[in-house]
C-alpha cells in the first residue's frame, strides 16, 4: 500500500484512488493553503502535488519516518503499518498546529522541517515566551497521549514542514492488534520523555551556576 500526502483544509482533496488501485489522482495542482490549524481527517488522502515533487515528497517522509526514535527497534514491516496508521500533512510556515488549552488528540513527528514551542500572550502574559524550538525526528503530542490533558503550550511551524500524524485513538486500536509495536513504542516514547527530562535538569543547573 502506498503512502500518500495529506492536504490542509481547503484544498479539496478526495480519498487517494491508488488505495484502491485504481490510477493516477484527479488534478495537477491544489489551491493554496488557509491559514490556522490543521484538521487531520482519519483517511490518507493527498495534496495535489505535480507528479514529480509528490513522489519526491512521499520518499523523503517515508524515509524520515523509518529513522525516527519513535520506531527505533520496530522491523521494516512494522514501521510501514504504524505509517500507513497515520497521514502525513504539509504544512506552509506560520501555521498553528495547535494551541495553549487545546484537547489534543493526535500525535505529530517532523519529518521535515521546524516548529515552535511557545506560550502565546494572554490576559495573564503580557508577551509571548517561547519554550523551544523541535527540528526533524521530534515529536509532540505524546503528554497528552499518556494523562490525557490539555496542550500546556502552543506548537506553530517556522518554515514548510512534512508532519506525521496519528489519532492516540487509532494508535491504541493499533497496538492491541500488535502489542509488540505497542511494547517498543512505549519504549520509545519513555526514552525521549526521559532525555528531555535530563535537558530540562541540565538547563537548569546551568542557571543555578550565575
Amino acid at each position: 500500500m502506498s503512502m500518500t500526502i495529506c492536504t490542509w483544509p481547503g484544498s479539496n482533496a478526495t480519498t487517494c484512488p491508488r488505495r484502491r488501485g485504481s490510477g493516477t489522482c484527479a488534478p495537477p495542482r491544489a489551491t493554496s493553503p488557509p491559514r490556522g490549524r490543521v484538521n487531520c481527517p482519519t483517511n490518507l488522502v493527498t495534496w495535489y502535488l505535480p507528479e514529480t515533487s509528490r513522489q519526491i515528497s512521499t520518499t523523503m517522509a517515508r524515509e524520515e519516518f523509518f529513522n525516527n526514535r519513535l520506531v527505533r527497534g520496530l522491523s521494516q514491516s512494522q514501521s510501514s503499518r504504524l505509517l500507513e496508521t497515520g497521514v502525513v500533512v504539509k504544512l506552509p510556515a506560520g501555521h498553528l498546529v495547535m494551541k495553549e488549552g487545546d484537547r489534543i488528540e493526535k500525535l505529530f513527528v517532523i519529518l521535515s522541517g521546524e516548529v515552535k514551542v511557545f506560550l502565546p500572550e494572554s490576559d495573564k502574559r503580557v508577551a509571548a515566551v517561547k519554550l523551544n524550538l523541535l527540528g526533524v525526528h521530534d515529536c509532540f503530542g505524546e503528554y497528552a497521549m499518556i494523562d490525557g490533558r490539555p496542550a500546556s503550550a502552543s506548537i506553530e511551524t517556522t518554515r514548510e514542514s512534512l508532519l506525521y500524524a496519528v489519532s492516540h485513538r487509532r494508535l491504541e486500536r493499533e497496538f492491541e492488534a500488535e502489542p509488540e509495536i505497542g511494547r517498543i513504542v512505549y519504549r520509545n516514547l519513555l526514552a525521549i520523555l526521559v532525555e528531555r527530562l535530563r535537558e530540562s535538569n541540565e538547563e537548569l543547573d546551568l542557571l543555578t551556576l550565575y
